[in-house]
């Protein structure tokens, strides 16, 4: 077999094996410490003036116990009384991040009518199917999916709700990465069939709450995926016990009372973009910044959909069509009778000898490729190059030893 046929088949085999490895997960690791330092201080385009304007108001362990007692569902009506307070202050959008299951939410609809904010409510998920894609038709472009059925929102099915400004709801979906992190979030969800009369997907509340507050004036985004970047402003939190009281007195049960703080703050929400949610213990995930509640790492995932934060990936099979492309390219480089045509140009005159010579084109195309991977999908696509590439470099470099410089003719006088 000759060399070049050799390499051929080396970038073949080595290109299946590294794919197997990005199928099973096996880089997940690595690739996390790569792109987790990009998503803490990078963003894909400029902040947006949107996302500048993010308010939190968390009811965290002490607001749980004073106000809920540390119950859960949390009471209804408490619930419905503060969503229906930050209404008062007229912000734009009201992002609530509260389950709403039970079914006396449906009697109190009504009573939302008269605000201007539009409301966007989370759904939780009763069950959830993985469907996992077989390695052949994962190479194809087929996808893994996780197919969910709905919990009601607001005391009914999601897809029943009446269509007003205060009843848009999206699906909470924590998707994590193989190594246990969340870096990006799902812009649709798909929906269990039986439970959706037609309908085959379901937006994320992320990208919900984006499109109700913004829709294309901020982002055209069309992406699949969203990365959650934690660059830029962050989002402005308040602790709910700083801005409402909860008398537990006789009739008091579900009253809030308005604190100073609150006063102050309303004034500033005109227009805003207000998300109110749980940050008491449990509720938190893993994220390249470090540990946060999962309200506030939806406040950087509708930070990202305004800021147009899309993941456009390289889909299989392009993506493998790419790793075998330069694992060919590298062996036609590395291969003599290219050698010798580059050469005659010169371009690497300032090296001497074809053996250093190849090493260096080679091991430049290599590096080359790796760092453009990085403005590709954020460099989720490094370690796949880099992989190809040095694993038909080293078998090059097996070859380029046997090589013998070319002797200069001996011409008569």
């Amino acid at each position: 077999m000759s060399s070049r046929a050799r390499g051929i088949v080396v970038s073949v085999v080595w290109l299946f094996v590294l794919q197997f490895f990005d199928y099973m997960g096996w880089f997940a690791a690595v690739n996390g410490k790569i792109i987790d330092p990009i998503l803490r201080v990078h963003s894909s385009g400029p902040e947006s003036p949107a996302s500048q304007h993010i308010y939190v108001i968390e009811i965290d362990d002490e607001a749980y116990e004073s106000c809920f007692h540390h119950q859960s569902p949390m009471d209804p009506r408490r619930v419905f009384n503060l969503v229906k307070e930050i209404a008062e202050a007229n912000p734009k959008a009201i992002a609530v991040d509260i389950h709403t299951e039970e079914p006396q939410y449906s009697d109190w609809i009504h009573e939302l009518a008269g605000y201007a904010s539009s409301i966007v409510w989370v759904s939780d998920y009763a069950t959830i199917k993985q469907h996992v894609a077989p390695f052949p038709a994962w190479l194809t472009g087929a996808r893994d999916d996780n197919i969910v059925t709905p919990r009601p929102v607001l005391g009914m099915a999601p897809f029943t709700l009446p269509r007003s400004r205060q009843t848009n709801w999206g699906i909470a979906l924590y998707a994590r990465d193989e190594d246990g992190r969340i870096r990006r979030f799902p812009r649709t969800v798909s929906v269990a069939a039986n439970d959706i009369q037609g309908h085959g997907s379901a937006p994320s509340w992320a990208a919900r709450v984006g499109d109700v507050y913004c829709g294309d004036e901020c982002t055209a985004e069309s992406a699949d995926e969203i990365y959650i970047s934690y660059a830029g402003t962050e989002p402005t939190r308040y602790k709910m016990l700083d801005l409402f009281g909860c008398p537990n007195g006789p009739g008091d049960s579900h009253r809030l009372e308005l604190l100073p703080n609150w006063n102050a703050l309303r004034g500033q929400l005109l227009g805003k973009l207000v998300l109110v949610g749980a940050t008491f213990r449990g509720s938190s995930y893993p994220t390249p910044k470090r540990d946060l509640p999962g309200l506030i790492v939806n406040a950087y995932a509708v930070k990202a959909e305004l800021d147009g934060n899309g993941l456009e990936e390289v889909r299989q099979p392009l993506a493998w069509m790419l790793d075998l492309a330069l694992g060919l390219l590298i062996v036609f480089i590395c291969d003599e009778k290219s050698m010798q045509r580059l050469d005659q140009f010169r371009a690497l005159s300032f090296v001497s000898g074809w053996k250093r010579k190849k090493i260096v084109l080679s091991t430049a195309v290599v590096i080359a490729v790796c760092v453009a991977s990085l403005f590709v999908a954020k460099g989720r696509y490094l370690l796949g190059f880099g992989g190809e590439g040095a694993g038909v470099l080293v078998d090059r470099l097996r070859d380029l030893w046997d090589f013998t410089e070319p002797k200069p003719s001996r011409r008569r006088p």
